[in-house]
C-alpha cells in the first residue's frame, strides 16, 4: 500500500488558484484567436452566444479564484 503525501489546505488552495488562472488564460486565448479571424475567410467562428458563454465562464472562474486567494492569504496569515 503506497502512502500519499498529506497536502495542507494552503497547498490545495494554491493548486486551485493556479488551475483557475490557467483556465482563464485558456479561455481568453480562445476569444483572442476568434477575434484574429474577424474579417478573414469564413470559417468556424464563435457565435455571440458562445462569446458570452466564455465571458461568463471567465467571470465565474475569476470570482472563485478571488475567494481561493483570500482563503489562501488567510490560511498563510498574511495581513490585509
Amino acid at each position: 500500500m503506497s502512502s500519499r503525501p498529506i497536502r495542507s489546505e494552503s497547498q490545495v488552495l494554491a493548486d486551485r488558484l493556479q488551475e483557475s488562472i490557467h483556465s482563464i488564460g485558456s479561455l481568453a486565448e480562445i476569444l483572442s484567436e476568434d477575434i484574429a479571424y474577424e474579417g478573414s475567410e469564413p470559417g468556424p467562428r464563435l457565435t455571440p452566444g458562445g462569446q458570452a458563454s466564455i465571458h461568463f465562464a471567465i467571470l465565474t472562474i475569476s470570482r472563485c479564484a478571488q475567494e481561493d486567494l483570500i482563503a489562501l492569504l488567510d490560511d498563510l496569515q498574511v495581513p490585509a
